[in-house]
């Protein structure tokens, strides 16, 4: 994996779009370098501008290059500069760091990722969980990944996408779908004149 220095740039595009590449790598660092920068624990070293991630502890920093994890020993929190993210960023990164845990091989990691998916309000989220879903075996996995899907239809403008979610909603005990339901049934009441 390279271009990890691209997390110090001011530019937050660039540092979603390396997350990403970083989880998709299928580099084992990847995520952790990712949920070190959505954690506040990426540093870039202001003398090298190596990135490490740190764990602060009074007024130094034990530091670990970002990539291999080698320890690096205590530094002043003055020789660090903290990467920054911004709300929508930190959305991102976790919406990124869901999408790589979908790929995991032991289920109870998918259906942790899928479970998180369902509060992502995105339409990225949803061609990602219907290409997941494509290829899950794992049937508690498929029901959220399907509700997930559902819940977005259900918000959709195509009134055959939305009857199709309503089906998912409706078989569905959880209660994101009982929510979205009652949402449905809501806005679907005519106003009193």
């Amino acid at each position: 994996v390279t271009g990890v220095q691209t997390c110090a740039l001011p530019i937050f595009k660039e540092k979603a779009q390396l997350a990403e590449q970083l989880v998709s790598s299928g580099h084992e660092r990847g995520p952790v370098v990712v949920a070190a920068l959505l954690e506040g624990r990426l540093y870039q070293l202001k003398k090298t501008k190596a990135v490490v991630i740190g764990a602060e502890g009074g007024r130094d920093v034990r530091i670990e290059k970002a990539l291999d994890a080698a320890p690096l020993g205590k530094v002043s929190k003055r020789s660090l500069r903290k990467i920054k993210t911004n709300n929508r960023l930190r959305k991102q990164l976790r919406t990124t760091l869901a999408f790589g845990r979908l790929k995991h091989p032991d289920a109870g990691v998918r259906l942790e990722a899928a479970q998180r998916m369902l509060s992502a309000d995105s339409s990225g989220i949803i061609s990602v969980l219907s290409t997941a879903l494509e290829r899950e075996e794992d049937a508690s996995v498929r029901e959220v990944m399907q509700l997930g899907v559902a819940l977005h239809d259900a918000k959709g403008d195509d009134a055959e996408s939305r009857l199709g979610a309503i089906g998912t909603l409706s078989s569905s005990l959880r209660p994101e779908a009982l929510t979205a339901l009652r949402g449905l049934m809501e806005s679907s009441k005519d106003p009193v004149t």
